[in-house]
């Protein structure tokens, strides 16, 4: 069987997805794209360490079910492992300067499936009773999708490599 080459390669998917960033006449840097991936990347690796750590209180939270609870404990400790091992790639990516439209892009689905998955099957027994730390981790969980979404958006207006862990450069004056 003969194999077919790709219709895209990785360079040109990662251009095309690249042109989605809204265009201007010059380039413009995004200042705030440090503080959106250390926002991120905190968010996110604390909940995938509390997810590792914490499965079975989790799932005792969210559900009363004994038969659900268990394979949720399973669900809720693969996916801290599946966080964590996201933030790690990302921080690779970040880091490397390869392929951070393509990588935003998939992230970005991951995390709207994951949270719509999210509210269909694991938290409906949770919204009989809800509780202020429940309501704020949905209000952050949904920060950082529109996070993740302004990092595709502006994925081509990321600072140069000096300045991409510089918190201080959104107070920066030009």
């Amino acid at each position: 069987m003969t194999e077919k080459p790709p219709l895209l390669s990785a360079e040109e998917l990662n251009a095309l997805i690249g042109s989605w960033s809204a265009d201007t006449e010059e380039r413009k840097i995004d200042k705030v794209f440090p503080l959106r991936f250390w926002f991120l990347a905190l968010l996110t690796l604390s909940g995938g360490v509390i997810l590792l750590l914490n499965a079975d209180g989790m799932a005792a939270t969210l559900t009363t079910d004994e038969n659900f609870m268990e394979r949720l404990q399973k669900m809720l400790y693969f996916r801290g492992w599946f966080v964590c091992m996201m933030v790690a790639v990302g921080a690779y990516v970040y880091i490397k300067d390869k392929y951070i439209p393509l990588y935003s892009l998939v992230l970005l689905i991951i995390s709207i499936v994951n949270f719509l998955f999210d509210m269909v099957v694991i938290f409906p027994e949770r919204f009989g009773n809800p509780t202020v730390i429940f309501t704020v981790s949905l209000l952050f969980r949904l920060i950082a999708i529109w996070c993740l979404y302004l990092n595709l958006r502006n994925c081509n207006n990321i600072p140069s490599l000096k300045d991409r862990f510089n918190i201080k450069l959104a107070f920066v004056k030009d």
